[in-house]
């Protein structure tokens, strides 16, 4: 496995963490600083996973069929969620996201390594390209000044915590040993990083009790609405949309992946 299909492999995953950190939302406010301190904690639990299953080989016997049905659940789990945040801002677009949801697996189910390794650049440049467009339509509201007159106070909570699901689905498609740990460690560190980025900057553009209980997405929707495009969570949400198209591609491809893995280990056997 080479270090493009690698690289490949933790863009994808970057962009499944991104979305599921700004679509989720929060039934309790938590401010930004109580929110960097538990996004550093679940990097460290999600690392103690990693050594884990670092050496786990994943295309036998019950580790296998394991891995696949978290990898399925989880699929559901984002579907749903995709959804749900669809119907609760927009209204019911239950059936076009399904319809493309669809779409999005049959092409996710087609693919072979070659073509993840042609398709992450647009991943990345997609997401550059929001992170920037965030930043300079919001620049007019950061202010420092604004996390320190929010709630400073750290209070450990397991519901503040965010699961980095996708140490699992990196170690479904890549071989034991060294190379899943470097890309577990790799995507850890950025995915850790992107959201504390996203935290600090509604934390800077947001003072008081506002928009800490809704999800980060709508809150930077929000937070550059008001001066800018009429109705710029639309634009917002069409970037998310394409990290949840590549979630849905990467985890589709991922079991198909594991799966033939699987199958070319019995032929072996036999």
């Amino acid at each position: 496995m080479n270090s493009k299909c690698i690289n490949s492999i933790i863009v994808f995953s970057l962009c499944s963490t991104l979305l599921d950190f700004m679509i989720i939302p929060q039934n309790r406010i938590i401010f930004p600083r109580d929110r960097t301190v538990h996004i550093i904690i679940s990097a460290f639990i999600a690392y103690f996973f990693t050594l884990i299953i670092e050496k786990i080989d994943f295309t036998k016997g019950i580790q296998r069929i394991a891995l696949m049905s978290v990898i399925g659940v989880k699929t559901v789990f984002t579907i749903n969620n995709f959804i749900n945040y669809f119907s609760v801002f927009y209204g019911s677009y239950t059936f076009g996201v399904i319809f493309l949801t669809i779409v999005t697996s049959l092409f996710g189910y087609s693919l072979k390594e070659k073509s993840i390794e042609q398709l992450y650049a647009f991943f990345v440049l997609t997401n550059i390209l929001m992170l920037t467009v965030i930043l300079i339509f919001s620049a007019d509201k950061l202010n420092v000044g604004n996390i320190y007159s929010n709630d400073i106070s750290i209070l450990f909570s397991g519901y503040k915590l965010h699961i980095f699901f996708d140490i699992f689905t990196i170690a479904a498609v890549t071989p034991t040993g060294k190379i899943r740990k470097t890309a577990q460690k790799k995507y850890l560190f950025t995915a850790a990083m992107i959201g504390i980025a996203v935290t600090l900057l509604q934390g800077f553009a947001v003072k008081g009790n506002m928009m800490y209980s809704i999800t980060p997405l709508q809150a930077i929707s929000q937070i550059i609405s008001g001066t800018t495009v009429r109705r710029f969570d639309y634009i917002i949400t069409i970037f998310q949309s394409v990290n949840y198209f590549a979630a849905i591609i990467f985890y589709v491809w991922a079991i198909k992946n594991i799966f033939n893995r699987g199958e070319k280990v019995e032929l072996e056997e036999i």
